[in-house]
């Protein structure tokens, strides 16, 4: 689900957000400090819980993103690695 609005205090919210987020296992925050270019749609997003979970191999892994990318086609794919 993506919702958009428009916040008055953003740190604030970002600290909320972050502590919300908090209590799940899988959180991601991605900000874009206010950088804006032709292609940027969002300010800030927010991601947490997981519904599928990708956990590749260091030898198959874009192969593996691949897969994961098809099976999920149509949907919001956040994340981040990690070793």
């Amino acid at each position: 689900m993506v919702k958009e609005v428009s916040i008055a205090n953003v740190g604030l919210f970002k600290r909320k957000a972050l502590y919300w987020a908090s209590s799940f296992n899988t959180a991601c925050l991605f900000d874009s400090n206010k950088f804006a270019d032709a292609y940027s749609k969002f300010g800030l997003m927010i991601a947490a819980n997981t519904g599928d979970e990708l956990q590749a191999s260091t030898c198959t892994s874009f192969i593996d993103l691949k897969s994961f990318k098809q099976k999920h086609q149509n949907k919001w794919l956040t994340g981040f690695f990690k070793l």
